[in-house]
């Protein structure tokens, strides 16, 4: 049915205009509802359903598209901002349809702890400004963001009106006109630029305008901003403690410090899911808050441009891809100049680089070449049967005069040998290397390997002779003092013999057993383990050694000794 609804005013919420329609018509509100929204429409002022068919009952007035209501009069370009073009394809449909279940999960707000204000909120100047110049005012998108707490425009603090954001009735649509009046008091007593950059980034993200972080690989940009602040951990992955650390100190103890999902354990996992791609969305205004945290910090140093991606194109110049990114993976590792990243390609090139291109961040500058792969040598080998030499080659691919000899030998199966140095280049080596073992304590050839590895390479390789002969003589080896096993075993034995005598005339009596023996005379219980070399020893311990029946038959000895004197006398 065709309703006959005001035109909208910059920046006003569907759920406004219906409020208007019926203050100034008298409707009731479950009329204009149903004609609107069909038999299941209520108040809704974030993401009302059933775009369809408001489209249908507004199109001669308003010439709006359900597309084009739901970027225009809701909220729902806020949150799909950054949601992947698919999911928010698949809300929009969503909201297009009479049932529009299943928005709010996919967009994240269900799972989000950021809650939104329990009532509409307002600008008091904006509102003594509509008033004065149309005689009524209206609910601004902009105001009613989570988040939002200050009027971009004026810079005062907006204010909860008496309109719930949810009404208790399903059709109560609050005219704003009637309810700013009723003020609910301030939430904020001071403006922080924080809240306004906030309040800036939010409304940027709700009319689509154009920020330096790209939404097609947030969490790439993301990565990148947080490393060329200082946020680094070992190669270029994220110290993400030390993230969260300052993330927290940044919005504690302001008014968004519930919305960041500051708790006693710093921030949730939300900070770094969104570091990275997954299926989890995280809610727009916590993107507000980490970009503006990420902006407010210094840049420490440059990071490699791009290095968030997770796919390369391939700088190959010889090499046809089927995909427009073939590199999935880069490795990435610290220097003191900067980040150096290494990747390999499917074709079989290898290489570093430090840079990309200004004009495409996925197109690396190769620093350094570290394999060619066999679409160089093709290429090389194609240029040879065009009738160039190899001087002619290596200048055409870019490449050294030997580099481009190896391709041409690869190409032809054939092995060339390299070209031996002129003596004056050998006899330059050797007299850097007999500077460099100058340097090195004891002229230790192993330290000043490492100090010039290459010098090293190439005197192994073309004079290794010399190199040998300039090592420092081996300090001769201290002899290792040999054991006189002879003199131990004459010693030892005469210590068990003492010892096994001395445990028989002891009292009480003790078995003479070998381990006893042994403990008596203080020798070592490895004695055991080295009877071949003992042979005096041995013997020792297999005469003095006394079994338990021996032992016994002593021990009635010596009690019968003393009854055989007394019977004698």
């Amino acid at each position: 049915m065709l309703c006959h609804l005001p035109r909208p005013y910059e920046d006003e919420l569907l759920s406004s205009i219906v409020a208007r329609y019926c203050a100034r018509t008298g409707a009731a509100g479950w009329a204009v509802a149903t004609n609107l929204f069909g038999k299941n429409g209520r108040a809704v002022i974030d993401l009302p359903g059933s775009l369809d068919a408001t489209s249908a009952a507004t199109f001669p007035v308003w010439g709006m598209t359900a597309a084009s209501i739901a970027n225009r009069l809701t909220l729902f370009p806020f949150y799909a901002r950054y949601l992947p073009p698919e999911r928010a394809a698949d809300c929009l449909i969503a909201l297009r349809s009479p049932n529009s279940l299943g928005v709010p999960a996919k967009i994240g707000l269900t799972a989000a702890s950021v809650k939104a204000s329990s009532h509409l909120r307002f600008c008091l100047a904006c509102r003594d400004r509509d008033l004065a110049q149309f005689g009524e005012t209206w609910w601004r998108r902009a105001h009613q963001i989570p988040g939002v707490l200050i009027c971009v425009e004026h810079g005062q603090r907006l204010i909860d009106s008496g309109a719930l954001r949810m009404p208790r009735a399903r059709w109560d649509f609050a005219d704003a006109t009637a309810t700013t009046g009723e003020a609910r008091g301030h939430q904020i007593q001071l403006v922080d630029p924080k809240i306004m950059s906030v309040a800036r980034r939010s409304i940027e993200i709700l009319n689509g305008e154009p920020t330096t972080w790209r939404a097609s690989d947030l969490p790439g940009a993301y990565r990148e901003a947080v490393l060329e602040r200082g946020y680094g951990g070992r190669g270029a992955r994220i110290a993400v403690e030390h993230l969260d650390a300052d993330f927290s100190l940044f919005w504690k103890s302001t008014p968004l410090e519930t919305i960041a999902g500051i708790g006693p354990d710093g921030v949730g996992a939300w900070l770094r899911a969104s570091m990275r791609q997954g299926r989890h969305a995280t809610h727009s205004t916590r993107h507000a808050l980490l970009q503006v945290f990420i902006e407010a910090m210094p840049i420490r140093r440059r990071s490699l441009r791009g290095l968030g991606r997770t796919s390369w194109k391939c700088p190959n110049p010889y090499a046809a891809h089927a995909e427009e990114f073939p590199i999935s993976r880069v490795l990435t590792h610290a220097e003191e100049t900067g980040i150096v990243a290494s990747a390999r390609c499917d074709c079989g090139f290898e290489f570093t680089f430090r840079a990309t291109r200004p004009e495409d961040p996925a197109m690396p500058i190769v620093s350094k070449r570290c394999r060619l792969g066999p679409t160089w040598t093709l290429e090389a080998r194609r240029l040879h049967d065009l009738g160039m030499n190899t001087a002619k080659i290596a200048k055409t691919m870019k490449i050294q005069w030997h580099i481009a000899n190896s391709l041409l030998a690869a190409a032809n199966g054939v092995v060339y040998p390299r070209a031996k140095p002129s003596a004056e280049q050998i006899a330059e080596w050797r007299s850097a290397w007999i500077k460099l073992l100058e340097l090195v304590p004891e002229r230790s050839r192993h330290i000043a390997r490492g100090l010039d590895p290459p010098l090293y390479k190439k005197l192994w390789r073309w004079d290794s002779r010399w190199l040998l002969a300039t090592a420092p003589c081996r300090r001769p080896r201290e002899a290792r003092q040999r054991i006189d096993w002879a003199d131990r075993d004459r010693q030892w034995s005469a210590a068990l013999t003492a010892a096994a005598r001395q445990i028989k005339a002891k009292t009480p009596l003790r078995r003479a057993s070998v381990a006893e023996i042994i403990r008596t005379s203080n020798l070592p219980g490895t004695v055991l383990n080295r009877l071949e070399d003992l042979p005096k020893c041995k013997a020792a311990l297999t005469s003095h050694k006394e079994t338990v029946t021996a032992f016994h038959l002593r021990k009635q000895r010596d009690v019968d000794a003393p009854l055989d004197a007394i019977t004698v006398g």
